[in-house]
């Protein structure tokens, strides 16, 4: 995935309608998977452990 295909992929999970919640997790994996295909998965699975420990609360 390069940057410009995880930014519109952002952009157009941004124009969704409907759960918010379901939107921002599929942020989330767009991110963690452009994190990793660019090298930098140890960053990504810090995100993921951190989340499993204290879940990320958006309001």
């Amino acid at each position: 995935m390069t940057k410009n295909q995880v930014i519109e992929r952002l952009r157009d999970i941004a124009q969704r309608k409907g759960d918010p919640e379901s939107a921002h997790g599929d942020a989330d994996d767009a991110v963690m998977q452009f994190l990793r295909e660019i090298g930098h998965g140890e960053v990504a699975d810090e995100f993921e452990r951190a989340s499993e420990i204290v879940p990320f609360w958006y309001a």
